[in-house]
C-alpha cells in the first residue's frame, strides 16, 4: 500500500515537490537522530564514554548443560484455594 501510494504521489507531482517532499523526510530523519541521541545521553549513555575493562573475562556457556537444566523446568497449575 505504501509503495503504490509513494508511486502515485510520484506520478501527480512535479520533480520540484518530489524534491521537497524528500528533504522533510530526510530532515524529519536528521532531528529524530539527535532526538534519540539527546535521549541517551540524558539517560547516561553516552557511546563515547563506553568501554570494556580490560580486566573482565568473557564467560563461558555449556549450551548443552544450559538446555538441560532449562527443559527440567515445568509450570503446574496450583490447585484453586492454595496461595504463594
Amino acid at each position: 500500500m505504501i509503495y503504490s501510494e509513494l508511486f502515485r504521489f510520484i506520478e501527480k507531482n512535479s520533480d520540484a515537490k518530489i524534491l521537497t517532499r524528500i528533504n522533510d523526510v530526510s530532515q524529519f530523519i536528521s532531528r529524530s537522530i539527535e532526538a534519540l541521541e539527546r535521549i541517551a545521553k540524558c539517560k547516561g549513555f553516552d557511546k563515547n564514554d563506553v568501554g570494556i575493562d580490560p580486566s573482565l573475562k568473557p564467560l563461558n556457556l555449556n549450551v548443552q548443560k544450559a538446555f538441560d537444566l532449562i527443559s527440567k523446568f515445568s509450570m503446574v497449575a496450583q490447585p484453586k484455594g492454595n496461595k504463594p
